[in-house]
């Protein structure tokens, strides 16, 4: 009796430990990997937006810039990037502040400005074919009959993101 129930126990174990050696001993999964690359963003202004010297008359003036200033912003080809700029811009001077109010027009990837579509601030555009895209900054300045003589000078902030 006691050699049956030996005899059970070692083919319980048997069986058991049998079992385990037919288990896999690997295995494996897999998972793709991918990345989408595109240029990145770039912005140049081609030079600052001068209004030369302008005579205070005896009625307040609201005088335009001549000729816009080109920026330049290249990119992913046919991307859309949104831009924040500030409306207006705080000119400060002698003895007091102008308030310059901002004109952005975008011509895609014309590089002569004739006249282009405004862009308004938070707006999206879509950068050219070419990876380009051509902004022209222009606006006007408010010039009281009360200011004062002298130089005024302010910075036009723009970001562009995808």
């Amino acid at each position: 009796m006691q050699d049956k129930k030996y005899s059970l126990v070692v083919l319980f174990i048997l069986f058991f430990a049998t079992g385990s050696l037919f288990a896999q001993i690997s295995d494996q999964a897999e998972a793709d990997v991918t990345i989408t690359l595109q240029k990145g963003l770039s912005i140049t202004a081609g030079g600052d937006l001068d209004f030369g010297e302008q005579v205070i008359l005896s009625s307040d003036e609201n005088i335009s810039a001549s000729s816009p200033v080109n920026i330049l912003v290249t990119g992913e080809p046919s991307k859309a990037v949104d831009f924040t700029f500030p409306t207006t811009v705080s000119l400060t001077g002698s003895g007091g502040s102008l308030t310059f109010t901002t004109l952005l027009e975008e011509t895609g990837a014309t590089t002569s400005h004739t006249s282009g579509s405004v862009v308004s601030n938070s707006a999206s555009e879509t950068i050219a074919g070419d990876g380009t895209l051509n902004l022209w900054l222009g606006g006007s300045i408010l010039v009281p009959s009360s200011a004062n003589s002298g130089l005024y000078t302010g910075t036009f902030n723009i970001t562009v993101a995808y």
